[in-house]
């Protein structure tokens, strides 16, 4: 997997993008369509708050102060410390998606769960793999975030010798957010690993996972003319967002024959969605880059022919 994302930063962290409509190719009948945004059947605390956090990431301003600058200029060290606050609000959020995802996946997979309460836990399980593919990206395309967590640790240390006030936020935590920053891809990394019990021991949580993605493409392709461009992109992110998060759950991957993800018609429509929304290719580069299994031996060629050629 490639060290970042070749790719811009504010289009998979825009909460809305007004770039046109999304034309798709028609599909067979869904019997549940994803509802995008303003169109959710409820809406949570938790949901503000993450979504206010992808708004705050769009304005963060790394400090690239040395060590000792950082710890001697009051201002520059306020921007640090916000920073890093920012930053473990991020990971606290993601650390909640992760407790409360494996749930929200088998309360999709019973058959029982009306139609209604399907739709909820649809939306809400994409805003989770669009919360995580969102700040992955940014991580990828900021890579003072890192530094800025570095030079934190380093103040912290240096502030411990001379017996300094409380600081916001703890050494404990602040090594447990560097643990977490370390990955390539955080947040769809531990999203996977909430997933991998369940996924491995419940057939029907895969099914009902993958069902997210498919929901998105039959909402593309059933309602693509009332459509505007922010629903149609949310429906691009949470399709590319779902098999990422999906694909770092199983063990062989989501992209092998027998997957329960219809990739190859996923593929194509986030292709074909970058006639009118130039931003599926950042989605389909971040299928590429973050993908755990796409370069498997495992994945049928056309499958990696279309994520290096698309």
């Amino acid at each position: 997997m490639s060290a970042s994302y070749p790719i811009s930063l504010k289009p998979l962290l825009r909460v809305e993008d007004p770039m046109g409509n999304v034309h798709a190719s028609k599909t067979t009948k869904a019997k549940l369509l994803l509802l995008p945004n303003e169109e959710a059947p409820t809406r949570t605390s938790a949901d503000d708050v993450a979504e206010g956090l992808l708004l705050q990431l769009q304005a963060y301003e790394a400090n690239a102060e040395s060590p000792k600058q950082a710890s001697e200029r009051p201002r520059p060290l306020e921007a640090l410390a916000a920073n890093v606050a920012l930053l473990h609000k991020v990971y606290l959020v993601v650390m909640d998606h992760g407790a409360t995802l494996p749930q929200l996946v088998m309360d999709l997979a019973q058959p029982e769960t009306t139609s209604e309460k399907a739709r909820e836990l649809l939306q809400r399980v994409a805003d989770i793999c669009i919360f995580a593919l969102a700040f992955d990206h940014f991580k990828a395309m900021t890579p003072r975030v890192q530094n800025d967590v570095s030079l934190y640790r380093r103040h912290l240390a240096s502030s411990a010798k001379k017996e300094s006030a409380p600081h916001e936020i703890s050494e404990t935590n602040v090594n447990a957010l560097s643990l977490f920053l370390g990955e390539h891809t955080p947040a769809i990394k531990l999203l996977g690993h909430a997933l991998t019990d369940t996924v491995l021991h419940h057939p029907e949580a895969v099914t009902a996972l993958a069902s997210v993605a498919h929901a998105a493409y039959a909402t593309l392709s059933t309602k693509s003319a009332s459509l505007d461009a922010a629903q149609a992109y949310y429906c691009m992110r949470a399709m590319a967002a779902t098999i990422l998060v999906l694909d770092h759950s199983l063990a062989h991957g989501v992209f092998t024959a027998s997957s329960p993800l219809k990739i190859k018609r996923c593929l194509r429509a986030l292709a074909d969605g970058r006639k009118t929304l130039p931003a599926c290719t950042e989605l389909l580069d971040a299928i590429k880059f973050a993908s755990r299994h796409g370069n498997d031996s495992s994945t049928p060629r056309h499958i990696r022919w279309m994520l290096h050629n698309s």
